[in-house]
């Protein structure tokens, strides 16, 4: 089951990523951007279901969008985040 869902969205990914590059006239297909964007949204929806399914409360159409929107709202953060290593000793 693994193997088939990675291939799924394996599949999907590549798919949306060529319309990307249709669509943003992303005229080099080695340019990475697209994909990059693409994983991006990918981990961020998949923090967003791992925070809903954390949940106390009961699941919720409406409290998923909130776990999307918080999730997608700290890609910014995300992609500039510059840790500062914690002292060990």
């Amino acid at each position: 089951m693994n193997g088939h869902n990675l291939h799924f969205c394996d599949q999907t990914t590549r798919r949306a990523r060529d319309i990307l590059h249709r669509r943003l006239d992303l005229d080099d297909p080695a340019d990475p951007r697209a994909r990059l964007a693409l994983d991006v949204l990918i981990a961020a929806t998949r923090c967003a279901f791992d925070a809903w399914a954390a949940r106390t409360d009961p699941p919720t159409p409406a409290s998923l969008d909130a776990e999307l929107r918080a999730a997608f709202a700290a890609i910014p953060g995300g992609l500039t985040l510059a840790p500062v290593l914690r002292r060990t000793g």
